[in-house]
């Protein structure tokens, strides 16, 4: 599966930071940039999908699956 980024959000996974910082995500990039440990997880998925929003910071979900 493939999704694309419908909201601007900074991963916040230390194993997708490139040169010690930390990846950010634009409206329209394809997520996750780079394959790394827990990007496609169930579990992760479900939090970026997530109609309330991964954390307190969003109102609905960052990603969302690629038809």
């Amino acid at each position: 599966m493939t999704y694309t980024v419908i909201r601007n959000f900074t991963d916040a996974n230390p194993k997708s930071a490139e040169n010690g910082k930390l990846h950010v995500y634009r409206t329209g990039d394809k997520y996750p940039f780079k394959s790394y440990a827990g990007s496609l997880t169930k579990a992760r998925i479900s939090e970026l999908t997530n109609p309330d929003g991964p954390n307190d910071n969003f109102d609905g979900p960052v990603i969302e699956e690629d038809k």
